[in-house]
Formats: C-alpha cells, sequence, structure tokens
C-alpha cells in the first residue's frame, strides 16, 4: 500500500496486515484505497481479491491512474472498476477514446453473503481487462488510450467496517511479484 497520505488519503480508515485488507471506519462512505504497484505499460499480468468478509458486499475493486487522489464517496470517473454488490463494471462501453466511465451492468448482483475471488486480467497491449469470478470470465472492458497512457494502480473501495480483502496474487506475464504493503 502507498503510505503516501497526500495521494491515499483513507489510509487510516483500514487495517492493512501483509496481504489482509480490513476496513476499520469512514461512517459507512466509500473510500478507495489505492496499492503501491504500478501495472505494465505493455504485456499481461493479473490480479486477484478475494472478498473474505462483507456486511452486503459493498466492495469495489478495479485498476485506476496513480496520479488520481481519491474523494470520499465518489468512485474515479477515470478509471475501471467492478462493484461487486451490484454485478456492475464502471467504464467506457468499449470506446478507447473516452475519458470518463460509466456504470453497465455485466452479472447478477452478489447476494448477501456472497463471497469469493475477483480477478482482473490486463492485457495492456491489446487496451483489454477480463473480469472474473472464481475463475470465470464474466465481463470485459476497454482500458482507454488515456489509461494507456498513464502509470496505473489496482485499488479496493469498501463501506462497511470490518469488509475484509485479500489480495491473493500479481503476476506480470514474465515473473510473479507478492503485492507488498508498505
Amino acid at each position: 500500500m502507498s503510505l503516501d497520505k497526500s495521494t491515499n488519503p483513507f489510509l487510516d480508515f483500514y487495517d492493512v496486515k501483509k496481504d489482509t485488507i480490513v476496513k476499520t471506519g469512514g461512517n459507512g462512505l466509500w473510500h478507495i484505497l489505492k496499492m503501491n504497484e504500478v501495472l505494465p505499460s505493455t504485456g499481461k499480468c493479473s490480479f486477484a481479491m478475494k472478498v473474505a468478509e462483507s456486511e452486503i458486499n459493498c466492495v469495489e475493486i478495479g485498476i485506476m491512474p496513480q496520479e488520481y487522489t481519491p474523494v470520499e464517496n465518489k468512485i474515479c470517473e477515470k478509471g475501471l472498476g467492478f462493484h461487486f454488490a451490484n454485478g456492475k463494471v464502471h467504464d467506457t462501453k468499449g470506446s478507447k477514446e473516452k475519458r470518463t466511465t460509466a456504470w453497465r451492468a455485466v452479472c447478477e448482483p452478489a447476494a448477501k453473503g456472497t463471497l469469493g475471488t475477483i480477478e482482473l486480467d490486463v492485457d495492456a497491449d491489446n487496451q483489454m481487462i477480463h473480469w472474473k469470478f472464481e475463475g470465470k470470465v464474466f465481463a470485459k472492458s476497454v482500458i482507454t488510450s488515456y489509461l494507456k497512457e498513464r502509470p496505473c494502480v489496482p485499488y479496493i473501495s469498501a463501506v462497511h467496517v470490518k469488509d475484509t480483502v485479500v489480495v491473493e496474487r500479481y503476476n506480470e506475464s514474465t515473473s510473479s511479484i507478492p503485492l507488498e504493503h508498505r
């Protein structure tokens, strides 16, 4: 995790230990927590995060520009993310040239109590993300030219205290690099 509170201002609302991230505060509002690892601008990589505990699955996982400073209770309009509870991604609906995103339903909402692993397979060369749940692809999103031109990082966002996400892996096509929480 980036410990720079100027670019990761909601760090105090999370307890981060090794690969486990637990929401500990925030008054029931959304708070984005950015990872420190920059995604490769070429080739392929993937990362997986397991929703291990959640009150009603209000957890979002995705990628965003490294330069973006999160705002309380607001998505990053230039990022790409999957909202576990409502079964929607925010993306550009296939347009590489759009600079902002909108919500798009891609699967059934996750029922209360549903837990599992969300994986993003990122193909930077073809500007695509394949979204997976428990290893099965459920949606695809185009990586915008805007995002392609900037360093991007994975993120999570959660609402409820005790929502818990476990970072399971981060792989580049040429090596396996564990996420480090710094």
